[in-house]
């Protein structure tokens, strides 16, 4: 993109479907990585979760909920997906030296569209396959207001995730109603609490109660619980007397490039010395 954007008073236009395209062929959206740490031992990271960032040349780095939609109507949103899987997969051999274990797993946000998409899930496989990484060590994240909107659908599709060999989380969840036995039923290998919870865990005695509840009944499933937006001392010490069993948020590193992902070795730095 170029100086055009912006207007004769030096203001920036809203974005639109042609600036996304200007943007993709600029190589302007790239993937960035942010840990995930075990809570047992919050030094050790045992994932990573790949986030989309647009780095725009006059507005700086932009979050997806300024520019998903624009990507979904230029048509270019599983194309974009799909470049970010074969980015960071491709790496990941590089990143296990990095950190001087093996990751054990990095996680990709799916949209409902893809998700019903035999065509992407096939493409996905392949994409991985040529980067020489084994399918379980690629974790799909499903929101649950998909899972909400169609809950056979979206258990049949979940198990056409897993038949491909990759593993599945229900995201963001506490933001709709669903309920731990509907969860309990999916092929679901974690289920992240989302950052509004985790946010009101100190000094909000129901949030404490309702995450109890639900670690307890996702651990009787067999499944793992991950916090989301884990930001303060305070949280990550509830949350490991509640039981979970993992968490990312910028307690523990904000997200950047994996060249710069914190081996075990440097955890001991505070955060914002992570990634700069």
């Amino acid at each position: 993109m170029d100086g055009s954007l912006r207007t004769a008073k030096g203001r920036e236009p809203t974005a639109s479907p042609l600036d996304v395209r200007d943007a993709a062929r600029l190589g302007q959206f790239r993937p960035l990585l942010q840990p995930v740490v075990d809570m047992r031992d919050t030094t050790r990271v045992l994932a990573a979760e790949s986030l989309l960032r647009w780095h725009h040349p006059y507005r700086g780095v932009l979050a997806p909920a300024q520019f998903l939609h624009l990507l979904e109507e230029a048509g270019l949103l599983a194309e974009t997906d799909l470049a970010m899987v074969e980015a960071v997969t491709a790496d990941l051999g590089s990143l296990d030296h990095h950190l001087g274990h093996r990751l054990g797993r990095l996680w990709f946000n799916m949209s409902a569209a893809e998700m019903y998409d035999d065509g992407f899930l096939e493409l996905l496989t392949s994409t991985v396959a040529r980067c020489g990484v084994a399918a379980d060590r690629v974790g799909i994240d499903i929101s649950e207001a998909a899972l909400v909107a169609d809950p056979a659908g979206v258990k049949r599709r979940m198990a056409a995730v897993c038949e491909h060999g990759f593993v599945v989380a229900v995201d963001q969840f506490g933001l709709s109603s669903t309920s731990i036995d509907h969860v309990k039923e999916l092929p679901v290998d974690v289920v992240k609490l989302d950052r509004s919870l985790i946010g009101t865990v100190e000094d909000n005695d129901t949030v404490r109660s309702f995450v109890s509840v639900v670690v307890y009944l996702v651990h009787a499933s067999g499944t793992s619980v991950l916090a989301q937006g884990v930001e303060r001392q305070g949280q990550a010490d509830i949350l490991v007397d509640l039981g979970c069993d993992s968490a990312q948020g910028y307690l523990f590193g904000v997200p950047g490039p994996w060249e710069r992902m914190p081996a075990r070795s440097e955890l001991t730095l505070p955060p914002d010395a992570w990634f700069g």
